[in-house]
């Protein structure tokens, strides 16, 4: 005797067709989705970063070149 094969689920109240279980099951982790918006939010804020360093590098090496220019 074999057993029956449903090709429904639901979730919460929401009935799923098999479509949709598939889609569903093809899902990252819980874990893996929240890293990919952490990840998402801090990309912008490591590039503001990287933008307002370069510009304080640059203008440190400016400084720099002029204080050595006075120096000889």
């Amino acid at each position: 005797i074999g057993f029956p094969s449903f090709k429904f689920g639901f979730l919460g109240q929401l009935f799923l067709d098999l479509d949709n279980i598939e889609k569903l099951s093809q899902l990252p982790s819980r874990e893996t989705l929240q890293a990919q918006v952490v990840g998402s939010l801090s990309s912008p804020i490591y590039g503001f970063v990287n933008v307002l360093s370069a510009n304080l590098k640059n203008l440190v090496s400016v400084l720099n070149k002029i204080a050595h220019q006075g120096s000889t």
